[in-house]
């Protein structure tokens, strides 16, 4: 009897039939008290919070109020699952009676405002936050907060709601395990319009590093290239963000105003200490890894050749006679029948193997090829194997083509041949200069002799047209070389755009002027502020203006003025009032006045009258 009770009980919670509900009360008082000790998977309180039911979860909780403490077979509150499915009142009622309840957790370690969030129930959100706004900094597997679930969930109204509601700057940069923070996951999900709101309505911090060393700017190098990734890098770089390397090449540029080294003169030799300070491990990864595949590839290939030889193989045993050879069963055919043929295609699919076999060697001892002139060996090697598995392809189709076709196919494979060894034979020559050039810029470096090395032949530079072409034509494309320490090239443009930007600093009785000049800079293009500990911070960006006849046919013949973002910072004495600057642009110079502290009065020295005692 109390079994079928139990049973029309759930239906009546399924139905949501207050009615039954009351009728079945009237029959065993003792029903709930039963279904509790009894339940295996789920209450009825849960099928009813989760149909949003309303009537039924008040008549259920007003008799038993500790229902809303039980969690079904997945750790799961009646109050988890109304949230999850944004039935709005029934999550009043049940918060009436227990609002600490927003604070359990089911077994993947979330709360109701977790699931409200990543199902995008913004009312149910903003109800909870309201009786347990704590609730909202509780974080799950891997230290991930409800931000970033929002965005992995892509629940941009609720991540807005949250940030409003709690309006914390820390609950905003909190980081998960790994150092995420919302914005890295934001740029790596590549969701603009949540990284345009951080950037725009938020505190975030915007050069934040994760585990990796990585910044968000980073983060969208390394991601897969897609449509939404030049307004992502526009937006970042509007808000001042920046790569990893770049924020080391700047703090290089922070220097105390007691050394009075304000002038960034050297930023040719300051890039190239920062790009011999982090290694290209990335590129070297990857490359590697190409040619392990590229190597294995081609040693099955030369393996099969090798065992299944063109014309294929003697099926059977032949004693010979005056006209024909003999033969044995599992020769090769081609050895017995041309064996001036078989002798090139056994020596050139050898060749293939053996580079294969010693690519897969080399890489797996664990050698340390940190360097590119090794990584250069073996790409040779494998230059060396494809040839020999393109002159093993020739032999095999002049064995199987017929006499009758023989001149045809032999003038096309030759043509083949010839316009493949022209090719491989540029690339070797091309690669071969371009490490010889290498060779001669850091022998120079080392001697110390100039900055740019002299031309090794007359009348060709290492800044002529024909070396600049063939270095961009053979250099490694600036999407590999996006490394998570190494600097880009457009990098190095706004570095050498920025140290163009001398100041002077002068000291006055009551204040510290820095004067910059800032030529063919507007007004509205440069930003002063400050930082932390007394820092500075002039930037801005210089643009080149477009001509607006540009589109009929009139090009720049020559461009030698830097343009780019540039960013000087100053490390101002503890006697600056950095709540008093003001900055004047006049003439396209930047006139930045910092008042001083005014010194501390002297104590005056009290007397103190001696009384008799």
């Amino acid at each position: 009897m109390a079994e079928i009770l139990e049973s029309k009980l759930y239906e009546a919670a399924a139905e949501g039939n207050a009615t039954i509900f009351l009728e079945l009360i009237r029959q065993d008082h003792l029903l709930l008290d039963r279904v509790l000790v009894n339940y295996a998977i789920e209450t009825p309180l849960h099928v009813a919070a989760m149909l949003g039911h309303t009537d039924f979860v008040k008549e259920i909780i007003q008799r038993k109020p500790e229902f809303t403490r039980e969690l079904d077979s997945r750790g799961s509150s009646p109050l988890h699952l109304a949230s999850a499915k944004g039935y709005v009142d029934t999550v009043k009622a049940l918060l009436f009676v227990n609002p600490d309840m927003c604070l359990a957790v089911d077994i993947e370690e979330r709360n109701p405002l977790h699931l409200a969030a990543m199902k995008g129930q913004v009312h149910v959100l903003n109800e909870l936050v309201r009786v347990r706004p704590q609730a909202a900094r509780v974080t799950v597997s891997w230290g991930e907060t409800i931000l970033h679930l929002c965005v992995k969930y892509g629940q941009f109204e609720s991540f807005k709601a949250l940030v409003e509601v709690m309006n914390s700057q820390e609950f905003v940069n909190a980081k998960d395990d790994y150092g995420m923070t919302v914005l890295h996951l934001a740029v790596a999900y590549k969701q603009i319009e949540t990284i345009k709101f951080l950037l725009t309505s938020t505190s975030v911090e915007v050069n934040g590093l994760n585990a990796n060393g990585l910044t968000a700017m980073d983060v969208l190098a390394q991601s897969r290239k897609g449509l939404k990734d030049f307004d992502i890098a526009e937006s970042l770089r509007d808000a001042g963000a920046l790569r990893a390397a770049e924020i080391l090449h700047l703090k290089t540029q922070t220097t105390p105003l007691i050394a009075q080294n304000f002038a960034t003169n050297q930023p040719d030799t300051e890039y190239q200490w920062v790009q011999k300070t982090y290694k290209k491990e990335d590129w070297l990864t990857r490359k590697r890894d190409s040619l392990m595949v590229v190597a294995s590839l081609m040693a099955t290939m030369s393996f099969q050749a090798g065992l299944t030889p063109p014309g294929g193989l003697w099926q059977d045993d032949f004693t010979g006679t005056a006209t024909e050879r003999s033969h044995e069963a599992g020769h090769s055919i081609i050895a017995d029948t041309n064996q001036s043929y078989y002798t090139q295609y056994l020596a050139a699919n050898t060749i293939s193997f053996m580079a294969s076999m010693s690519i897969i060697l080399l890489l797996v001892t664990g050698l340390p090829f940190q360097r590119r002139f090794f990584m250069w060996i073996l790409t040779v090697i494998v230059w060396i194997a494809i040839t020999s598995m393109a002159i093993t392809y020739r032999i095999s189709l002049l064995f199987i083509t017929p006499k009758s076709q023989e001149l045809d196919v032999t003038q096309v494979l030759d043509y083949a041949l010839r316009a493949w060894l022209a090719v491989m034979s540029f690339l070797l020559l091309a690669h071969t200069i371009r490490l010889t050039l290498n060779v001669f810029k850091k022998v120079e470096y080392v001697l110390g002799k100039k900055e740019r090395p002299p031309p090794p032949l007359p009348n060709i530079g290492f800044n002529s047209p024909l070396i600049t072409i063939l270095e961009d034509m053979l250099d490694i494309p600036e999407e590999q070389e996006k490394s998570k320490n190494n600097p880009s090239r457009a990098y190095v443009r706004d570095a050498k755009a920025m140290a163009a930007t001398p100041a002077d600093v002068m000291e006055y009785p009551t204040s510290y002027v820095f004067i910059v000049d800032m030529p063919g800079i507007s007004h509205s293009e440069i930003k002063v502020h400050v930082e932390d500990e007394n820092v500075l911070v002039v930037c801005g960006e210089r643009k080149r203006e477009k001509e607006k006849d540009e589109k009929e046919g009139v090009k720049y013949v020559r461009m030698e003025r830097r343009v780019g973002k540039f960013m000087r910072k100053f490390q101002v004495p503890d006697n600056a009032n950095m709540d008093k600057i003001s900055a004047v642009c006049q003439d396209g110079v930047l006139r930045v006045t910092v008042e001083k502290l005014p010194p501390p009065e002297p104590k005056k020295h009290k007397t103190i009258e001696v009384k008799v005692a």
